[in-house]
């Protein structure tokens, strides 16, 4: 007979039942067993991989470095090199201010003189009889030397260009192309038609007058009708700059020369044909532009279908 305790539980089944917790508190252990295994696996992995990655990241290091060393070496030589240029560039300054001086001064006295002893000669002939060969050697000698002498002033214009602050204020481009207008001497005057009231800018008045003078004076001295000049003026605004348009009805340029013509000395007309041109101009006029207002300068022509110049002042610039 089996024996039982207070709650009437055999000894028997108090043993199945202390085997049954002892098995699952086995299987619980494996399973911490094995779960420690693959942490303990995986710590050891990752210290592999930390390990790796600080060898990688310590060669990284010791290239940087490197790197970092060789770069300051190079911004060593790339600075010693620019404050070399620097110099030069400076001294290049030196010598066309100097150079500057000189067309200025000591070769126009030269020039003065050969244009006095011209006079006197000029003065003196109607008294001998001389030819016509003569007369016209005079005429042309005189004609070079002037020519020299605008020559050289453009030059020192030219160089001058930028050098100096020139003071702004706000000008109406209408105004100044009036102005213009009043002032324009040809025997037979170009018609101007301004189409609006064109731009309100900051810019220094006598520059803008020099720009405008010169491309509407262009506009009549290269028109293939002279008696019939016809220059349109308008304007326009975009993101970037505010746009002044000065448009004519002349022989046009081709698209060949279009960089030509902003090359200093450069004319299109041979010196014969047109005495006045020194192929300074527009130059200048260019130089002004982009080294006085910042802005660009612009051609739209084609042999045939007249010529527009398009002057950018920059939106900044533009006060209305």
């Amino acid at each position: 007979m089996k024996k039982n305790n207070d709650n009437g539980e055999s000894l028997e089944m108090r043993y199945a039942a202390l085997l049954e917790k002892l098995r699952q508190r086995e299987v619980e252990t494996e399973k911490w067993k094995k779960r420690f295994e693959r942490e303990r696996r995986a710590k050891k992995e990752a210290e592999s991989i930390l390990e790796a990655k600080s060898r990688a990241l310590y060669q990284l290091n010791i290239q940087l470095a490197y790197l970092n060393e060789k770069l300051a070496k190079e911004v060593k030589i790339q600075t010693n090199a620019l404050e070399r240029n620097v110099e030069s560039l400076e001294k290049a300054n030196k010598d066309l201010r100097q150079f500057t001086y000189l067309a200025s001064h000591d070769l126009k006295t030269p020039l003065r003189s050969i244009g006095s002893l011209v006079g006197f000669i000029e003065q003196d002939l109607p008294n001998h009889a001389i030819s016509r060969d003569l007369l016209e050697c005079t005429y042309l000698i005189r004609t070079r030397v002037n020519r020299m002498h605008r020559l050289l002033n453009s030059i020192l214009e030219y160089s001058n260009i930028g050098k100096q602050d020139t003071p702004k204020e706000s000008v109406w481009v209408k105004d100044v192309v009036l102005d213009v207008s009043n002032s324009l001497s040809f025997e037979h005057q170009p018609t101007i038609n301004i189409k609006d009231d064109l731009l309100l800018i900051d810019v220094n008045r006598k520059h803008l007058y020099k720009i405008l003078k010169h491309i509407i004076e262009n506009a009549v001295k290269y028109h293939h009708d002279s008696e019939n000049v016809i220059i349109d003026i308008h304007s326009e605004k975009d993101d970037e700059f505010g746009k002044i348009y000065i448009s004519d009805d002349g022989p046009g340029i081709a698209k060949r020369y279009h960089e030509r013509i902003f090359q200093i000395f450069q004319t299109l007309a041979t010196k014969d044909k047109n005495n006045e041109s020194i192929g300074i101009g527009l130059p200048i006029v260019k130089k002004i532009i982009e080294e006085e207002i910042n802005g660009k300068f612009l051609l739209e022509s084609d042999e045939g279908e007249g010529t527009s110049f398009i002057i950018c002042i920059p939106i900044k610039s533009v006060l209305r």
